[in-house]
């Protein structure tokens, strides 16, 4: 996500969501091993899409939203991308916490980031797992009662716009 601090502070609280994926062959539901080529179709069709840890996952990162109403547009927007970019690579975009069938695949994207933590870490290289993760950012100037406050009132829609827009099966 990119933002300016000084436009965020003019702006209130704001808002960015990052979400994972897996990517699974569309046919047997197995975990598809080529996000390099996802990310490519993403770039074709202006979608701008990051590379996880696992070969079979992406990421999707909304801009710097003001409201709840402009993070479901981002939000619709990046889903739909992610899906046909997917599609265009020969994938099924999957909203999952973990590959729903077959054992986790071992390969690693090959990025000195993820293959730094494999060196260290040892076994998280044997899992993939997806989450969603929520950016709240907050004026300079509201002070942290305020803060607390508008965070408060985020979390309830934030919940909504990134669980409301359902994933349908390709048929």
């Amino acid at each position: 996500m990119t933002s300016s601090p000084s436009r965020a502070a003019e702006l209130g609280p704001t808002i960015g969501v990052e979400e994972e994926f897996v990517l699974a062959d569309p046919d047997t539901g197995t975990p598809w091993l080529d996000n390099a080529t996802v990310v490519a179709a993403g770039q074709e069709l202006g979608v701008d899409l990051q590379l996880e840890l696992s070969r079979c996952q992406i990421e999707t990162a909304t801009p710097v939203c003001a409201s709840i109403a402009q993070l479901r547009t981002q939000l619709r927007r990046m889903r739909s991308g992610a899906a046909a970019a997917a599609a265009r690579a020969g994938a099924a975009l999957l909203a999952t916490a973990v590959p729903p069938v077959g054992p986790p695949p071992r390969l690693i994207t090959d990025l000195t980031r993820y293959t730094s933590l494999v060196d260290h870490f040892g076994l998280l290289g044997e899992q993939v797992i997806c989450g969603c993760h929520v950016h709240v950012g907050h004026s300079r100037s509201g002070g942290r009662r305020a803060d607390q406050q508008s965070s408060a009132a985020l979390v309830a829609g934030v919940a909504g716009a990134v669980g409301e827009l359902p994933y349908r099966r390709r048929t």
